[in-house]
């Protein structure tokens, strides 16, 4: 593996230049015809398919085991099994549809819904060995307020104090200015990032994507969807927690932009024309 650290301000705002200049646009120009490849890792072939890519690229065996355990634990909670998908299945859409998805909620011992795992948690598991902090923030905003909610209930999770304030560092949201300019809210994500001191390890094959939404009335930016990005020989996988109700699923691509191209079609990412464009990241550099 290549290991080198990463200059956040530097490589997200050459980032933001390269989409400029290459005529990036809210959606893309030419799509292909809609499909998707995608398993929900309920069959042992595509688990140990799946670990096996990741333990390549660096993940620790110990988050290998956490990550089966909650999928497995996921799975069992599931009231309609057959609607999740076992190996990998091509549908002509590209979205899943988990509408036929019964999920069984859980209780703590005072009987209250606990919250589950969602796509950040799952993210920051796979890959929290590759992210340094220098300047963590301790108290978390209200957009994670359900994160740390599992973080402090959810039975099987396994992060100490040091995992819960790098979580909180990386995924609080972040102030921008009163503006749908979305170049400068990629320079306060970028300098924001730089006042909290996150660093990536540049890991060959493995990285992380986040998906950043804006709320024009808190004037902030938030990520609404994570998930690992895994660089085979000639294609890609994508690793998620679709959403805390919903599955956990690997999908496969040929082209990194297909994936973002995937991204870009989730319909609950969109609000109304008071929100600035969707800004996805690549570990520190602006893919979109």
């Amino acid at each position: 593996m290549k290991y080198k650290k990463i200059f956040i301000g530097v490589l997200m705002l050459l980032g933001s230049t390269m989409m400029v200049m290459s005529g990036c646009s809210s959606k893309s120009e030419e799509k292909n015809e809609e499909v998707l490849t995608y398993s929900n890792l309920v069959d042992e072939e595509g688990k140990q398919e799946v670990e096996e890519y990741l333990l390549e690229r660096g993940v620790p065996a110990q988050s290998m085991k956490v990550f089966r355990d909650w999928v497995n634990d996921y799975n069992e909670h599931i009231n309609a099994k057959e609607n999740l998908k076992k190996g990998f299945q091509t549908i002509s859409t590209a979205q899943a549809d988990y509408k036929e998805i019964d999920f069984e909620p859980r209780e703590n011992e005072e009987g209250i819904p606990y919250s589950e795992i969602n796509c950040r948690l799952t993210a920051f598991l796979l890959f929290k060995d590759f992210v340094s902090i220098t300047h963590p923030i301790e108290a978390a905003d209200n957009y994670l307020m359900f994160d740390v909610e599992a973080m402090e209930q959810y039975p099987l999770m396994a992060f100490d104090k040091g995992d819960e304030s790098k979580f909180i560092t990386l995924f609080n949201p972040v102030v921008v200015e009163d503006t749908t300019d979305k170049d400068k809210h990629i320079k306060s994500i970028s300098e924001e990032w730089q006042n909290r001191g996150i660093s990536f390890e540049e890991v060959e094959g493995i990285s992380l994507l986040n998906l950043w939404m804006h709320d024009p009335y808190e004037q902030k930016r938030f990520v609404g969807h994570s998930g690992i990005l895994v660089s085979l020989e000639e294609s890609f996988i994508f690793i998620e927690k679709y959403s805390a109700s919903n599955p956990f699923q690997v999908s496969k691509f040929n082209e990194k932009q297909e994936v973002i191209d995937y991204l870009l079609s989730r319909e609950d990412i969109y609000g109304d024309d008071s929100e600035s464009d969707i800004i996805i990241t690549e570990n520190e550099k602006v893919v979109y």
